[in-house]
């Protein structure tokens, strides 16, 4: 009698390779920057929610005027999703612009900014949080 025994489960992670994350991020840097740029590795969830390592806000980027922002545009590397967390200050207001999982390999998201209307803005925030913190993440403001 032959039996065969299936072990099934949850697949870990694959890890990127680190310098193929540094090298994607150099790239973003090198790229048409609109009005802001900005660029991160990624923050782990748990780190997040429990205001442990990782600021909830992310990076955050001072515009030297303020300015009308058309659209941002968020895209990762080194996982298969990221969540792209992004808010901008508009006058004394900070205003969520996005939450939402993005599929990595499916390029840049333009996260909608309807919200804010022709308010300028002086500041932008963003994070692209995992569940493991892998990988890298890259906004542009226009």
């Amino acid at each position: 009698m032959l039996v065969a025994v299936v072990l099934s489960g949850c697949a870990t992670a694959e890890v990127p390779d680190a310098a193929a994350v540094q090298q994607w991020m150099s790239q973003q840097q090198k790229a048409d920057a609109g009005i802001g740029q900005m660029s991160a590795l990624a923050s782990a969830a748990a780190d997040v929610a429990e205001g442990e390592s990782a600021d909830p806000e992310g990076v955050r980027i001072d515009l030297a005027e303020p300015s009308r922002v058309r659209s941002i545009e968020f895209s990762c590397f080194g996982t298969e999703t990221m969540d792209a967390a992004v808010h901008l200050v508009t006058g004394s207001s900070t205003v969520g612009a996005g939450a939402q999982q993005v599929r990595c390999v499916d390029g840049p998201v333009v996260i909608d900014v309807a919200d804010i209307g022709e308010l300028p803005v002086s500041a932008i925030g963003a994070n692209g949080i995992n569940a493991d913190g892998l990988g890298a993440w890259a906004v542009v403001v226009r």
